[in-house]
């Protein structure tokens, strides 16, 4: 203790070659003394070696971690070296071991002068009162990891070895938190060129509203931080995205997403936007799947402010946008959501469509459908008419499906076979038998036979299937080489650049089973054949909605190869066959018959962006 005495005795009276003597001669013996590092930072700082000092503070707190005299000093030379995020830090870590009021507030004097005083303070008591922050793990960005809810700790030991933090900016209220210092923004766009920071903002709640305000002040970059299996995900919002952030065109802009080949409905709201609405609105258009990308998620309730889809995939994001739902099936027998006998969860649940705002739809008939599967107000419902109706009208679906088959039709009489799913790929769900997992849902149909007849009536006979079966109908399909029988699927659809709907009105008839493209040929006033031979099965394995089925089903009914060859051959020579039936069934779904369906829900979002 004498030695430590005169230590101290020595620094006071200014006596630095007899103070470093002594520190130096009494090294071995006082390596283990706090008082004797504190000291001997005090000798460091007064010849001005600031970073010796530093490290003897930091040794002396490591051996004694309530030392306080070795925080107070270390906090005043962090400060005196613009280190003043450190300073910040290691004064809240101070404050967790003492209740001295007066050593409080010697310590916030420190902070006097800074402009952000209260800032500086509000970090300071953050820290004190974090238990997740210790002398262990103290650092600027284990200070931002406290933010997050898990950030894995050897992830945020990486970044700090590794200094990646150093040019990380993160904003907190109005200002930013940097290794450094904190900064107001006016005062960061003032000298931004010179700092070349990153600027990174917290994905919660207020991210749109933080990253708006910045961008309106000046600042034309920045990072989204989005917690990922205890690390950080980071979306750039770069210079073009700012632009539109400060420019607010987000005010103006809407995000569709086209899902997938069946999601017609978005494609029509995409391929026959009015003029006056293209003048007026700007387009974020996403395809199939990435809309579930977390660049996506993020980026999409930035720049725009209107989100639709036929899927309710952004039902998957969280409630940041005005949701418009134009749905993908409208006229359906099979049981969904609720009314799903044994699969209540697969789709159209109550959840989803909490989260939606608006639902464009075709009828009183189809808003009751689907909220018996969804539990849907009505306060939500708008009837438009499906926008893909529109291309049915719109297109020429002949020239369009010569040009996908590269055959002439002439003089042929064109079918289409279009049955929803008995076995769900993506899911394993299964509805009906499964012994009817092909293109034709008829037990042992001879596909060569049914060729024969094709060709002997002139008929070419398109097969599309559900794109949930796609994969695994098409693997069966793939080797019939039959003149008049041809399988296309999504990707023949794609690679030709075409959607289902512009090629759909080449047909003269519809087979298919319980699928809601029946809907469409109504709308056509065009004959369907329901291939009905798992109907018992159905009905126990999901349910047919739609009740007598005899009346709903404004067609002939087959369960066999020779009765559906008999019944497309009625439909082709007698086009009133079945027509009155049609046209009573048509007139409950469908209240507008027209091509202005487009039209009617590009006003809806008008009305919502205005």
């Amino acid at each position: 203790m004498d030695i430590i005495n005169e230590i101290q005795r020595c620094i006071i009276e200014n006596d630095i070659e007899l103070a470093y003597k002594t520190i130096v001669e009494n090294e071995d013996e006082l390596l283990n003394s706090a008082q004797y590092w504190n000291l001997r930072g005090i000798l460091c700082y007064k010849i001005q070696e600031y970073d010796a000092a530093i490290k003897c503070y930091i040794k002396s707190i490591n051996i004694k971690n309530d030392y306080l005299d070795s925080y107070f000093n270390l906090v005043y030379i962090y400060k005196i070296t613009r280190e003043k995020m450190k300073a910040a830090l290691y004064s809240g870590l101070a404050l967790k071991y003492t209740d001295d009021i007066n050593f409080e507030n010697e310590l916030i004097d420190i902070f006097n002068d800074e402009l952000l005083y209260c800032e500086y303070i509000n970090l300071i008591k953050q820290v004190k009162n974090n238990n997740n922050i210790n002398i262990k793990n103290l650092s600027f960005i284990k200070y931002i990891s406290t933010m997050f809810e898990d950030i894995d700790e050897n992830y945020i030991s990486y970044i700090n070895d590794k200094n990646i933090d150093k040019l990380w900016a993160f904003v907190n209220e109005d200002y930013l938190l940097t290794n450094k210092e904190i900064l107001s923004i006016s005062d960061y766009i003032k000298i931004k060129e010179n700092l070349q920071l990153n600027i990174m903002i917290k994905y919660d709640v207020n991210y749109i509203n933080k990253t708006r305000d910045i961008a309106s002040k000046g600042v034309d970059c920045c990072f989204i931080m989005v917690e990922n299996n205890r690390t950080w995900d980071l979306v750039e919002i770069d210079q073009q995205d700012m632009r539109h952030l400060k420019n607010k065109d987000y005010k103006k802009t809407v995000t569709l997403n086209k899902f997938n080949a069946a999601d017609s409905n978005v494609y029509a709201l995409i391929n026959y936007m009015p003029q006056k609405y293209k003048e007026k609105y700007k387009l974020n258009i996403i395809n199939g799947v990435d809309v579930f990308s977390i660049e996506n998620v993020v980026k999409v309730p930035l720049l725009s402010s209107v989100t639709v889809s036929g899927f309710n995939t952004f039902t998957s994001y969280p409630k940041f946008t005005y949701n418009i739902e134009v749905g993908h099936g409208e006229v359906g027998f099979k049981g969904c959501g609720l009314m799903d006998k044994k699969n209540k969860q697969f789709s159209f649940t109550p959840e989803e469509y909490t989260k939606i705002d608006k639902i464009c739809t075709i009828s009183t008939m189809s808003m009751i459908l689907l909220s018996s599967f969804a539990a849907v107000p009505e306060n939500k419902y708008e009837i438009t008419g499906n926008p893909r109706t529109d291309t049915l009208v719109l297109s020429d679906g002949k020239i369009n499906l010569e040009r996908l088959l590269k055959i002439p039709l002439n003089n042929k009489k064109v079918v289409f076979n279009m049955p929803t799913f008995y076995i769900h790929e993506n899911t394993g769900l299964v509805s009906g038998s499964k012994e009817l997992n092909d293109s034709i849902k008829i037990k042992n149909f001879d596909y060569k036979k049914f060729n024969e007849f094709l060709i002997d009536n002139e008929i070419i006979f398109i097969s599309k299937v559900h794109h949930g079966e796609e994969r695994t109908v098409t693997s069966k399909v793939k080797n019939r080489h039959l003149d008049n029988m041809i399988f296309i699927s999504n990707d023949d659809l794609d690679k030709a650049e075409l959607d289902l709907y512009e090629i759909l009105n080449a047909a003269d008839m519809l087979i298919t089973d319980y699928s809601s493209i029946y809907g469409d040929f109504l709308f056509m006033d065009k004959p369907t054949i329901f291939v009905n031979t798992d109907m018992e099965k159905y009905e126990e394995e999901r349910g047919i909605i739609l009740q007598p089925y005899d009346f709903w089903a404004a067609g002939p009914k087959v369960t066999n190869q020779d009765d559906l060859s008999k019944e497309i051959l009625k439909c082709i020579n007698d086009s009133n066959y079945y027509k009155k039936e049609r046209n009573t069934i048509r007139d409950i779904f469908y209240y507008h018959k027209d091509d202005k369906a487009t039209m009617r829900v590009w006003d809806t979002i008008d009305r919502v962006l205005s």
